[in-house]
């Protein structure tokens, strides 16, 4: 009922400043008073903003004389009214009084009459501040309700009077308000509002008058406040429905995600990634658990890189011994065709050889180098195939080259203990002229190397035992070096493939890891 609360403080704010002016002061005092015009004036003002609905009196207690918006009805110039209906009870307060209802002949409306009396400095009461509010100002104000509800809708005062009953002025006046409960209680309960249970209605209290509005609870009512409960319980439970499983959402949210993020980097470092870390953002126990996790790959990533840095030196080592075991063989087998040539009493060509041999050795023993181009390895095989030539007069050998290939690096003696094997096992009991072929090519990330001869080839039981590469005697000394030597570059595709046929000769294939020139140690 916030809408009646608000006229009514509206009137009665009116009435509380006017009753305090100055001017209807003056002019309430002394009945040769110049203040009529503009305490007439401030009416009319006040007349205006409440939409000349309700008449406004300023009415001297001495001569029963007054000012009005309208005329000043007869009883209130009666010489008895001061102990009258609202005026007796506006001399019992010292606030604005809402009394019941009368009816104004001249206008034939009844009004509702609201009224302050007014004391001087002295505290002598000098008159009345009275204001004729229209019934049908507040019954347009309760229609509304009434309307929506279809109920009835009282105003009483602290008398206990019915000021307002929406059921009609029948219901009306001083002894109409009938309840179970005892009203006074009510007044003089702390409660601002509540309800009496014994007659089904509900109240409300003013907090700036004396005045109380009752409202029967009706069927309407309730079954509307059970619609509303009704209607606010499935809103409220979906809210709490929804917030529920957004709270669940990011609960587990929070759970999952830690955990997902773990299990994706277990992954990682299943794939050989030990790089890889936890964001660790908490500090509960799968905070506790990325962060075992990443102090767990930190220590395999370093265990990793000694293990790496550890074969890398062995496999130096091993490199660097493989090597120097080729020189002493490479050696071995030039000495013997000086010491043949020796003993043949060919001094002439054991002088050409040793000038040959000593150039090819100066040229090895010079370069370092632990890879070297194919272009550099060729160079060492034309050299060696000189000095053979001087034992091996028919001697021929043709090459087959991929475009570009002499610029490849690879480890350095890979294909001339090859040629040398083909010379001294091939050529060695054929009679006639020998020929050996060299062929080199590029196949899919690899170099593929080919030496074939046509010398007296080998059995099958010696083929099974040459391709067993075991480090026994010097002719598979060389092989098994460089078998083991090209799977330490490379993987283990690569090595040596050897296919022989007594009486027609021997085919040895040399795959390699082809070596990029920026990973080549030169």
């Amino acid at each position: 009922m916030e809408s009646i609360d608000s006229m009514l403080q509206s009137c009665i704010n009116a009435i509380d400043e006017l009753a305090s002016d100055n001017d209807v002061l003056e002019y309430l005092t002394d009945t040769q008073s110049s203040k009529s015009i503009k305490v007439t004036r401030k009416l009319y003002l006040v007349y205006t903003s409440f939409s000349k609905q309700g008449n406004i009196h300023v009415i001297r207690a001495a001569d029963s004389e007054g000012i009005s918006t309208y005329n000043i009805p007869e009883t209130y110039r009666n010489s008895l009214f001061q102990n009258w209906g609202v005026f007796r009870k506006a001399n019992q307060s010292k606030e604005v009084v809402i009394h019941s209802s009368f009816r104004e002949n001249l206008l034939n409306r009844i009004s509702i009459i609201l009224a302050k009396a007014v004391y001087d400095f002295d505290g002598a009461r000098v008159g009345y501040v009275v204001m004729d509010l229209p019934r049908e100002t507040i019954s347009n104000v309760v229609s509304r309700y009434l309307d929506m509800y279809h109920t009835e809708i009282m105003l009483i005062n602290k008398f206990n009077t019915v000021v307002f009953n929406s059921e009609g002025t029948d219901a009306e006046g001083l002894g109409k308000l009938s309840l179970k409960e005892n009203i006074d209680t009510v007044w003089a309960s702390n409660s601002m509002s509540g309800f009496l249970h014994e007659d089904d209605y509900c109240y409300s209290k003013s907090s700036f008058a004396d005045y109380m509005i009752l409202c029967k609870v009706s069927d309407d009512v309730i079954n509307m406040s059970v619609r509303f409960l009704k209607e606010s319980s499935i809103f409220i439970l979906w809210i709490v429905t929804v917030l529920s499983l957004v709270f669940a959402y990011v609960i587990s949210r929070s759970i999952s995600a830690p955990i997902r993020d773990l299990t994706k980097s277990m992954k990682e470092v299943e794939n050989g990634n030990f790089l890889t870390k936890v964001t660790v953002k908490s500090k509960d126990e799968i905070g506790e658990l990325g962060r075992a996790f990443n102090r767990m790959t930190s220590r395999i990533d370093e265990l990793i890189r000694n293990v790496k840095e550890k074969q890398e030196t062995l496999r130096v080592l091993e490199v660097n011994a493989l090597a120097l075991q080729m020189n002493p063989h490479f050696l071995y087998n030039t000495l013997d065709l000086i010491k043949w040539n020796a003993k043949l009493g060919k001094n002439k060509e054991v002088s050409e050889i040793a000038v040959q041999f000593g150039k090819l050795l100066r040229q090895i023993i010079n370069n370092r180098n632990e890879f070297v181009t194919v272009g550099y390895e060729l160079d060492l095989i034309s050299a060696y195939v000189d000095i053979q030539k001087k034992r091996h007069e028919q001697l021929e050998v043709k090459y087959e080259l991929e475009e570009g290939i002499t610029d490849k690096y690879i480890p350095k003696l890979m294909l001339q203990p090859l040629v040398e094997n083909a010379i001294v096992h091939g050529m060695e009991n054929k009679i006639g002229s020998g020929k050996i072929s060299i062929s080199a090519y590029r196949k899919e990330g690899y170099l593929i190397f080919t030496v074939t001869d046509d010398g007296c080839g080998m059995t099958e039981e010696q083929l099974r035992t040459v391709r067993n590469l075991k480090s026994e005697g010097m002719y598979r000394i060389g092989l098994s070096n460089i078998e083991r030597r090209a799977k330490m570059y490379g993987d283990e595709s690569c090595g040596l493939t050897i296919n022989s046929v007594e009486g027609e000769g021997t085919t040895i294939i040399l795959q390699l890891k082809e070596i990029r020139e920026g990973d080549a140690n030169v």
